[in-house]
C-alpha cells in the first residue's frame, strides 16, 4: 500500500502508465493504474457496474485514503473499532461499485 508518500517525480501524474521509472531511475508499478486495471477486470467480468473507471478508482482511493488518514492522524478522537471501521468503508465502496 502505498499511503502518504511523495510523487516520484515532480512531472508525475497518477493516470501515468502502469509501469514507470522512479526519481531514482528504478522501475516501479504506479499502484493507482493497477487499481484501474483491477477495476477493468472487474468490469469486464461483469462484477462492477460500467462507469468511468478512473473516477471510480480515483473514489475508492479517497475513501480508503480518508479513513486511513483519520485512523494515522487523529488518534486520539475517539474513532469506533478500526477493524469495523475498515469492514464498513470496504463494503461501502462494494456496493458502490456493484452492477
Amino acid at each position: 500500500m502505498v499511503f502518504l508518500t511523495r510523487r516520484p517525480r515532480d512531472d508525475w501524474d497518477h493516470r501515468a502508465p502502469l509501469s514507470h521509472i522512479d526519481r531514482w531511475g528504478r522501475p516501479r508499478i504506479n499502484t493507482f493504474m493497477y487499481l484501474v486495471e483491477g477495476l477493468r477486470r472487474c468490469q469486464e467480468a461483469g462484477q462492477v457496474r460500467q462507469g468511468d473507471l478512473v473516477t471510480m478508482a480515483e473514489t475508492v482511493l479517497a475513501a480508503q485514503h480518508g479513513l486511513l488518514a483519520l485512523l494515522i492522524l487523529s488518534p486520539q478522537q475517539k474513532w469506533s473499532d478500526p477493524e469495523v471501521l475498515i469492514e464498513e468503508n470496504v463494503g461501502l465502496i462494494l456496493r458502490g461499485l456493484a452492477p
